[in-house]
Parts: C-alpha cells; structure tokens; sequence
C-alpha cells in the first residue's frame, strides 16, 4: 500500500498535476511532445541502475534529448515561459520514476486496490495543493460551464478509471519500455486535436523537435523489446 501510494504520487501528483499547472501558459500540442519524452527519462534511469541496456537505447536517449533541446531552445518568440517548460520537465521525469519504481516494487496483488490507493492518495493531496494555493477563493459554482462538467465527467470515467486502472495493470504485467509505447500516440493526437479544434500553430522548430523524439522513442522501445 505504501508503494501504490508513492506511485500515486509521483505519476498523478507529480506528473499529471504539474502539467495542469503548466498547460495554463503552454499549448497542449507542445505539452504532449515534451511529455512523450517519458521513455528517455526511463531509459536514463535504467542507465543510472546499471541495468542491461541496449547500444541503440543510448543513441536513442541522446537523440532524443537533443530533440528536447531544439523544442525547448531559448529565444523563441512569442513562447510559453520558461518556468512552464521546466514544470513540464519535472512532470515527465517524476512520471518516468513512478513507472520505473512501480515496474520494481511489490505492489497490492489487486488492479484496483492498487488504482484505488494511488488516486485517494493523490487526490487528496491534489485538493489540499488547491486549498493551500488559494483556488477555492476563486471557484464559483455558478461560472462552472456544461463543456467544464462534461470534460470533468470524462476525465473521471475514461480518463482515470479506464485509461489509468489499464495503464497500472500494465505496468504490473508487461515491460516498462512497452508501456512506455504509448508514448507514440499522444504527441500525434495531441497536434491533431491542437490544430484542429483550439487553432494551435505547430512551427518547424516543434515539427522537427517532435520527429527527433518520436524517432528515440520508437528506437527505445524497439530495441527493449529486441
């Protein structure tokens, strides 16, 4: 219980409530790219616990970081502030380690009582992180909109129960480098949906950055699985 809780906390409190924070200034087009850059952070600490890893997982995880780099260049005009491209950093390195750690630790036997313990656990630090920062003071229930309600239901039912009671059942059942896969589809779907709905502007410095990254991440998995 006390490892789902610490996997909790790094992947949703650290992960996913870093880039809420940092979405506020960064679109989410770039967000998803910089966050695909989860599977390099994962090959790094493999690296760091002398395990087995593969001369192309190398090449890939510098490959990969200098993608990173030409995303995150200084000097861009018109670009999100540089504390928001950091917390993005932190979050894709704090989830990195909860899924590298969580792949290694004795976990609760049970999906759910595993996925249970880290949402509690995370959740409730979450609202006390709101309350302490003053957002409460903010919250009207009267300014609340249908899209707001229905995104929040979303999120609850597909988003958390769904999609993470799977990606925990993973990380318990398959390899690290394979859960780390889905890494491919987010950056793609996340432009996609940027420039289709919200009129996101996608520059030749973040299709080239994405390439670079999506090209490390394929090379990582590819040659974990080998």
């Amino acid at each position: 219980m006390r490892n789902a809780a610490w996997a909790g906390l790094l992947i949703l409190v650290g992960g996913i409530g870093l880039v809420t924070v940092a979405e506020q200034d960064v679109p989410s087009a770039l967000t998803a790219l910089i966050i695909a850059s989860i599977p390099l952070w994962v090959a790094l600490l493999q690296l760091l616990h002398k395990e087995k890893v593969h001369g192309q997982t190398i090449v890939a995880v510098l490959l990969g970081f200098a993608g990173l780099i030409v995303l995150l260049r200084p000097g861009q005009s018109g670009g999100p502030e540089v504390d928001s491209l950091l917390l993005l950093l932190a979050a894709a390195l704090l989830t990195a380690i909860g899924t590298f750690y969580s792949n290694r630790m004795e976990m609760p036997g049970d999906l759910f009582v595993a996925t249970m313990i880290e949402m509690l656990v995370a959740g409730a630090v979450l609202v006390l992180a709101g309350l302490f920062l003053g957002e409460l003071d903010e919250f009207s229930i009267e300014q609340v909109s249908a899209e707001s309600l229905i995104a929040f239901v979303y999120l609850v039912f597909i988003g958390s129960l769904v999609a993470y009671s799977a990606f925990v059942w993973l990380l318990g059942n398959a390899k690290v480098s394979t859960v780390s896969t889905y890494a491919y589809v987010n950056p793609v779907v996340a432009v996609v949906l940027g420039v289709v709905l919200l009129g996101e502007q996608v520059s030749l410095s973040m299709f080239i950055g994405a390439a670079v990254i999506v090209l490390s991440v394929v090379l990582i998995v590819r040659s974990e699985q080998q």
